[in-house]
């Protein structure tokens, strides 16, 4: 796993035991301005990139927080940046934008929201919205199901989030899942009936929140729940 210092902000590799606690950063993609990349990161001019700002605040943050790596997967907390969002508005006006704002919509943030661990908004200009527990309220009227259901029910979150890359609608579920699977970009649909075979092997029984295969009718419901929202994209 590749994770950022936070005091050297220079990239390290780490493997399994190895791994120390670390943040990670939730976002969405500017459409204007380009993002800071791991390539970005080993040249001297990504400090003056537009979007270099998030890796900065992520990692003011991490070490307030008392960690000292920033990473990408499985984190201690995570950092949920909402660009589309002022702390400063009214409350009724910020509840309405924290529930329509643009993080609900794509697809590699919804596994974010149901990772464990800590989880805290913030909003364009890095002021502290809440975190997962204090604005449970606002989640489930956006995302219409209490955070106590299965993760097998939660997949129907997905049902209107988007991807800038076909594939991505697949890919972003692994970690929902606990599935792993190489990434193919260029296989397009086949990204999707290869997901649904790995889930098939997976989830063998019902102890972890899904249906069995041998369950039809619950299993079939599920899956071209799936496939409906997949084929729309």
């Amino acid at each position: 796993m590749r994770l950022l210092n936070m005091q050297s902000r220079q990239l390290h590799t780490r493997y399994d035991d190895a791994i120390p606690p670390y943040a990670i950063l939730s976002h969405t993609w500017d459409q204007q301005e380009a993002e800071v990349s791991f390539e970005d990161m080993k040249r001297p001019h990504h400090v003056h990139m537009p979007r270099y700002d998030k890796i900065e605040n992520t990692c003011r943050l991490a070490e307030i927080g008392g960690l000292e790596w920033y990473g990408s997967t499985r984190a201690a907390i995570c950092f949920a940046h909402l660009a589309d969002v002022q702390r400063s508005d009214p409350i009724s006006d910020l509840d309405v934008a924290f529930e329509h704002c643009r993080w609900f919509t794509r697809g590699w943030t919804l596994q974010k929201l149901l990772a464990p661990g800590q989880l805290v908004f913030y909003d364009r200009t890095w002021e502290a919205v809440g975190d997962r527990a204090s604005l449970a309220g606002q989640i489930q009227r956006r995302t219409a199901a209490p955070p106590s259901l299965p993760i097998g029910e939660r997949m129907s979150w997905a049902s209107d989030r988007n991807t800038t890359r076909k594939e991505d609608l697949a890919y972003c579920l692994f970690g929902i899942f606990d599935v792993h699977m190489p990434l193919l970009y260029g296989e397009g649909d086949h990204a999707f009936r290869r997901l649904q075979e790995e889930i098939l092997k997976t989830w063998e029984t019902t102890s972890r929140g899904l249906p069995t295969p041998t369950n039809s009718v619950s299993w079939g419901r599920h899956m071209l729940s799936l496939a409906g929202w997949h084929l729309r994209g």
